[in-house]
């Protein structure tokens, strides 16, 4: 099950704590609220979550404005797309899901595969 991230710290950490742990990194909170909520850009984070509704993963959206020819197009790029260690096979039947409800907002849609490359 997914759903729109709220703007709170406890979820947010959650998020947060799952990142770090997959990409060895340190990012904050802060920097997290700032992405998503904070950016001029109006993306869309969302959160998977378990039986317990405990967030399990992330789906982010970054929404880009693309200029070509002399036509304007909204395109939304994913990022951040992460789950919890042994959680990830949950990932994919919730993609199909945020992609019927958010992909007639956009005209591209732009996603890229990290697998293997996350810690590099």
């Amino acid at each position: 099950m997914y759903r729109q991230t709220k703007n709170n710290c406890r979820e947010l950490q959650s998020i947060v704590d799952i990142y770090n742990e997959i990409s060895n990194r340190d990012r904050t909170v802060e920097l997290h609220r700032w992405e998503w909520f904070l950016s001029p850009y109006m993306n869309k984070s969302y959160v998977i979550v378990g039986d317990k509704g405990n967030v399990i993963g992330h789906h982010g959206l970054l929404t880009i404005t693309l200029n070509y020819g002399s036509k304007i197009y909204q395109a939304g790029k994913t990022e951040n797309i992460i789950m919890k260690k042994g959680r990830g096979a949950l990932y994919f039947r919730n993609e199909i899901e945020m992609n019927k409800e958010y992909g007639s907002e956009y005209d591209v849609l732009i996603t890229t595969a990290a697998r293997g490359v996350i810690r590099k």
